[in-house]
């Protein structure tokens, strides 16, 4: 598949070194998709808010909201 190469840890807390999602997740905090919470957490078995998903998926898209609506 297309997983990706070893990228600089995003030093989340809660994301196991040997867990098969860190390679995504460490790139996405990379790439500015994502950046985890405050304390450091990305809460990979919590559930997203819409609007979570919905900045998600713009970041990834680089698909940027006027300021002013």
């Amino acid at each position: 598949g297309n997983t990706p190469t070893a990228s600089p840890d995003a030093g989340l807390t809660d994301v196991p070194t040997d867990s098969w999602f860190k390679p995504y997740v460490d790139g996405a905090v990379r790439q500015g998709i994502i950046k985890g919470y405050e304390d450091h957490t990305f809460r990979p078995n919590q559930n997203i808010s819409r609007a979570e998903g919905v900045k998600i998926l713009f970041s990834s898209f680089a698909i940027t909201l006027p300021t002013t609506v």
